[in-house]
């Protein structure tokens, strides 16, 4: 089904049930905290909660934002797609193990230092040589300020990795309905090499 179809479908559903609660947004009461919900929310796809556990005092950190957890709901959906048509283990051939990455991350941040000071917060990893992750509390929840992301890039290179995330999330996309659909019959490594492929492709387009 083309993935436009398969919006309407879901909005169709949603409107048949009736009035909708919010759904409740991930904890983040620490900075532990939020960084727990933030792994789990990339692990499962969950766009909205990794928008919420964001935040961004423009429209560049906000695209940058929508754009990564497009892509995180795009590759959860791949993923999905694969271990129903290839099993687990096929699954981990296309994507990878993307359960014990996030056990190995929950971990991680489990034995991480947090450093408070007011409304700021630092995290920094056990082993890690890179700069601390930052995180501010905003009305009594923990957020990661997005601009860390963007620390040491322009503009144009900020827009490209935007643009990027959002052609590899379509690619995703594209192949998962692919495989759903039964076009890989030779298996996952068959639609590993072709996934590959296109992620390597000049201009990363998809036409439907």
């Amino acid at each position: 089904m083309h993935l436009k179809c398969l919006l309407l479908f879901a909005i169709a559903l949603a409107l048949a049930a009736g009035p909708q609660t919010k759904p409740a947004d991930p904890p983040a009461g620490t900075p532990k905290e939020a960084l727990h919900s933030l792994n789990l929310a990339q692990r499962d796809g969950d766009a909205a909660a990794i928008r919420a556990l964001f935040y961004s005092k423009d429209e560049r950190g906000e695209q940058l934002v929508s754009a990564m957890a497009d892509y995180a709901a795009a590759f959860a959906q791949l993923h999905a797609a694969a271990e129903h048509a290839y099993g687990a283990e096929g699954a981990v051939i296309l994507t990878g193990d993307v359960q014990a990455e996030s056990a190995k991350g929950l971990a991680a941040i489990e034995k991480a230092t947090v450093t408070l000071d007011g409304n700021n917060a630092t995290v920094k990893y056990e082993g890690a040589t890179d700069a601390p992750i930052r995180l501010t509390k905003i009305d009594g929840r923990w957020k990661l300020p997005v601009s860390q992301l963007l620390d040491g890039t322009d503009e144009k290179a900020g827009e490209k990795g935007v643009k990027e995330l959002l052609a590899e999330g379509q690619i995703a996309r594209t192949m998962a309905e692919e495989i759903t659909a039964g076009k890989y019959k030779e298996g996952a490594n068959k639609a590993k090499e072709v996934w590959r492929s296109r992620l390597l492709a000049p201009g990363k387009t998809e036409k439907k």
